[in-house]
């Protein structure tokens, strides 16, 4: 029984917190959709790209509803109360997800060091539509202090198959660019990443709210006369 079978089969149910990585919740539905297959909600892409960022000293997450904002251009972006800290002072790169449209997620990443942005769409870059990203770059950055100049890196990759796992892709291109990997990006098998994934996410959760969400089903359960608890061991168990 994998982890999803587990909390399901404690009566949780999708919309239930399972706890939280950094400032975002994470749901039951949130796991069900990364394991799925389906389409990753936001929360899940955020959260995973937090993770990687801990593990990369100098490197800034910035989160989906930010980076949208700044790749479009929105004045908001640039305004002195947009995020609470200037995330580009003492960073080394920032990266994120980029949700293109309505329904598919891209990768952003910039080595501040070296002036580099990298740009990934699963299904394919289009030129324009890098400049303009790196145009509205540009102008978030110079509102913090950093002018540029900017240099767009192509890279080569793997190309999405299917309608569903671009937001995969995109985790498993900043993997490979966070490790410092050259020439063409290749990805492990689609169901194989969702499960690897799966897994991290869980391990990672502050599960505090988890432990109480359970305590309160045991407790019920024992009003209702489904477990008992033993005076012995404290263990619950059913009847």
């Amino acid at each position: 029984m994998n982890n999803l079978e587990t909390l399901k089969s404690q009566g949780l149910h999708s919309e239930d917190v399972l706890g939280t990585i950094g400032p975002f919740k994470i749901f039951l539905g949130s796991l069900e959709a990364l394991l799925g297959p389906f389409e990753l909600p936001d929360e899940v892409m955020d959260a995973l790209f937090y993770i990687m960022s801990r593990s990369q000293p100098g490197t800034e997450a910035i989160n989906s509803q930010a980076m949208r904002l700044i790749l479009e251009g929105s004045s908001r972006a640039r305004s002195t109360y947009f995020l609470k800290k200037n995330i580009l002072k003492g960073a080394s790169a920032i990266f994120g997800p980029y949700l293109l449209g309505e329904c598919h997620w891209t990768l952003f990443h910039c080595n501040l060091k070296e002036g580099t942005i990298t740009y990934i769409d699963s299904l394919g870059e289009q030129p324009q539509h890098c400049f303009q990203i790196m145009e509205n770059w540009s102008l978030f950055a110079a509102s913090r202090g950093f002018q540029g100049p900017w240099k767009m890196i192509k890279r080569d990759h793997d190309l999405q198959n299917d309608s569903l796992s671009c937001g995969v892709f995109s985790l498993m291109f900043a993997e490979m660019i966070l490790q410092g990997q050259q020439g063409h990006l290749q990805c492990l098998p689609i169901a194989q990443e969702r499960e690897r994934l799966g897994t991290l996410l869980f391990n990672s959760l502050d599960t505090k709210t988890l432990r109480r969400k359970k305590a309160r089903v045991n407790d019920q359960n024992i009003h209702t006369g489904k477990i008992t608890k033993s005076k012995n061991t404290g263990f619950y168990a059913f009847v």
